[in-house]
């Protein structure tokens, strides 16, 4: 997780309602970073927008939204290919069964082709593309809930602590203004 200077607020999240609202939008809609930066007449820079989207700023149904169309993490890409290699596999289907054979051939290719991609990707199972999916949706619901807790933050921060994962733990309570540094043990002199 990538840390911000404590204190600094989200460029996005400080604006007022409605321009915040048109930017989420833009953002849920797909538009590009630099299009939406542009638009708000240098209001936030591009860098901004991607942090907020990142963070998990936006509300929950715009937030879907937005990952959607400007994630590319391992885990959205994966999901992604998979839903191309779906789409494939049922287009192929209905060209079959529609006497379509050229159009089986192109989509049995598609098909492939994405099946390869998720191959390389090391995913060997759909079911691993939904438990990844899954995965990224419940780490995000708990930052979400650390952010507006300071008791849920301390409460994952203590097992991250217990995990042997301080680095984690730290962001989580600086993410919800709860921070204090992580005991380290000292080196015996």
């Amino acid at each position: 997780m990538q840390t911000r200077p404590s204190g600094r607020r989200c460029t996005v999240c400080a604006l007022p309602p409605e321009p915040r609202l048109s930017v989420e939008t833009a953002l849920a809609q797909g538009e590009a970073y630099r299009v939406i930066s542009r638009a708000s007449g240098g209001l936030v820079e591009p860098d901004a927008l991607r942090r907020h989207v990142v963070a998990g700023h936006l509300p929950p149904q715009l937030q879907d939204a937005a990952e959607a169309t400007h994630g590319l993490d391992s885990t959205t890409l994966a999901y992604r290919i998979h839903e191309i290699a779906q789409r494939a596999r049922e287009t192929a289907l209905e060209a079959r069964r529609s006497g379509h054979h050229s159009a089986v051939i192109r989509a049995g290719d598609a098909e492939a082709r994405a099946l390869g991609i998720l191959a390389s990707m090391g995913v060997r199972h759909e079911g691993d593309v939904q438990d990844a999916d899954a995965f990224k949706a419940t780490a995000h619901a708990v930052l979400r809930a650390a952010r507006h807790s300071p008791a849920v933050a301390e409460a994952v921060a203590a097992e991250l602590d217990a995990l042997d994962r301080p680095a984690i733990a730290d962001d989580i309570r600086q993410q919800a203004g709860t921070h204090r540094p992580t005991p380290r043990l000292e080196a015996a002199s």
